[in-house]
């Protein structure tokens, strides 16, 4: 099925530094997305952890819509509410990648439909940022974080990215932080038998602490 969507947005200009612009826009969705063809995935493969923030209004109607038009996504998405795109915590952000989550979808209101006027730019503005610092060779993050802006009638385009967005987490593979066994959901060591002996726990990659 096509979509006339066109090319989305690009980011807003308003204060976007630009090294944080070219990091959004090159991570935003674009009309191949709504022409890709999705095919299923054989059951045995890397299926990746992946969060998505969506906000209360245009994404939540987009996926509201998807929903009642039969636009399936992967299960490996979890759905999280935000009242804005704005109202994306950086460090919520990184906090995921440190539990071992392997990839992170944003998605807010199309610019110039945000129903608080400037909560996209602030969105675009803010995962700019994060974009290019998670980019960087040093953190190898590249890819894992992905924004998205629509409007409510955009259901089936917003299923086709968040697919896009999963398929491309599985050919990537775990995050950096999650290729330490203890992370993986049922993947955790059998109890050793009596008289075996105990080798010591693999430490994690990073020190959680709470925030």
């Amino acid at each position: 099925m096509s979509i006339d969507r066109g090319q989305q947005n690009p980011p807003g200009s308003g204060g976007v530094p630009p090294k944080a612009a070219k990091a959004l826009s090159d991570a935003m969705i674009t009309d191949q997305v709504a022409h890709k063809k999705v095919e299923a995935k054989e059951r045995g493969e890397f299926r990746p952890r992946v969060v998505a923030l969506c906000c209360n209004w245009c994404t939540w109607s987009a996926l509201d819509e998807a929903g009642v038009g039969g636009h399936k996504f992967p299960p490996e998405i979890t759905i999280v509410r935000t009242l804005c795109s704005a109202r994306m915590e950086p460090r919520n952000v990184i906090n995921f990648f440190r539990e071992g989550i392997d990839g992170v979808f944003v998605g807010g209101c199309d610019k110039g439909s945000c129903h608080y006027l400037s909560g996209t730019n602030l969105a675009q503005k803010e995962i700019g940022q994060l974009l290019e610092v998670l980019s960087s060779p040093s953190f190898g993050f590249k890819g894992r974080l992905r924004a998205g802006f629509f409007v409510g009638r955009e259901g089936p385009l917003l299923a086709r990215a968040l697919t896009e967005f999963v398929d491309e987490l599985r050919a990537m593979g775990p995050s950096p932080l999650n290729s330490n066994p203890s992370f993986r959901e049922g993947s955790q060591a059998k109890p050793p038998t009596e008289g075996a002996s105990v080798a010591p726990a693999e430490p994690r990659l990073v020190k959680l602490e709470d925030v």
